[in-house]
C-alpha cells in the first residue's frame, strides 16, 4: 500500500477511534490502538500518552502489558535520538524522576511541560493535576480540570481527578456526585477504589 494511502487509512482509524474513545471511555484496548495509530501517522508523542492513557485505564491486563512494551521502545528510541520532541522529553524525564522520588527535578519537569504543552493534552493535564493535588494546590487542579473537561467532556481520569481535588477542598457533595458518575461507567477502577477508600 502506498504510504499516502496508509495515512489517508490511519487518518480514517483515527476518527473512529476518537469517537469510540468518547461513547466509551474507560473500554480496555481503545487507547492502545489509538496509540498505534498515532505510530502510523508519525505521531510519538500522541502514542506515548496514549500508551500511558491505556495504562491508567486498566493497570494490569495484557492491554497495559503491550502498551508497556510500546512505551519503553518509544523510551529507547528518543534516548538515542539525535532531535527528540521537547514536550516528549519533559515528560518522560518527569516520570523517571517521579519514580526516583526526585521532587525537585520533577518540579522542574511539571513546569516545562506546562509552559510547552499549554495545559491542552489529556495526559499531561492529568498528571499535572495530580501533582497540584499531591502539593495541596487542590483549587488550582479544579481550576484547571474544569476548564479541561469543557474540552474533553467524557475524559473519565479527568473526572477522577476533578473529584479526587473536590474531596482535598471539602466540597464533598461534587466529590460525591462525580464519583456516583464515574461508578456506573467503572465501578472497578482503580482510582475510584482510591477514592472511596476502605469499604
Amino acid at each position: 500500500m502506498p504510504a499516502l494511502d496508509k495515512k489517508g487509512k490511519a487518518r480514517e482509524v483515527h476518527d473512529l477511534l476518537n469517537q469510540g474513545i468518547e461513547a466509551f471511555p474507560v473500554a480496555p484496548a481503545l487507547h492502545l490502538n489509538r496509540g498505534i495509530n498515532q505510530e502510523i501517522l508519525s505521531h510519538t508523542r500522541e502514542a506515548f500518552f496514549d500508551y500511558q492513557l491505556e495504562i491508567l485505564i486498566e493497570a494490569q491486563g495484557p492491554y497495559a502489558d503491550a502498551a508497556r512494551k510500546r512505551i519503553e521502545r518509544i523510551e529507547r528510541v528518543q534516548v538515542t535520538a539525535g532531535e527528540t520532541d521537547s514536550l516528549l522529553k519533559a515528560v518522560m524525564e518527569y516520570l523517571a524522576h517521579r519514580k526516583e522520588n526526585r521532587k525537585s527535578e520533577a518540579e522542574a519537569n511539571l513546569a516545562v511541560m506546562t509552559q510547552l504543552d499549554g495545559l491542552k493534552s489529556p495526559y499531561v493535564i492529568y498528571i499535572c493535576s495530580e501533582a497540584m493535588i499531591e502539593r495541596g494546590q487542590a483549587p488550582r487542579a479544579i481550576e484547571v480540570l474544569s476548564a479541561a473537561l469543557k474540552e474533553h467532556p467524557a475524559d473519565f481520569l479527568l473526572k477522577a481527578n476533578l473529584a479526587e481535588a473536590y474531596a482535598k477542598t471539602d466540597q464533598k457533595d461534587q466529590a460525591d456526585m462525580l464519583i456516583r458518575e464515574l461508578l456506573i461507567q467503572a465501578p472497578d477502577h482503580w482510582k475510584l477504589q482510591q477514592l472511596l477508600g476502605p469499604q
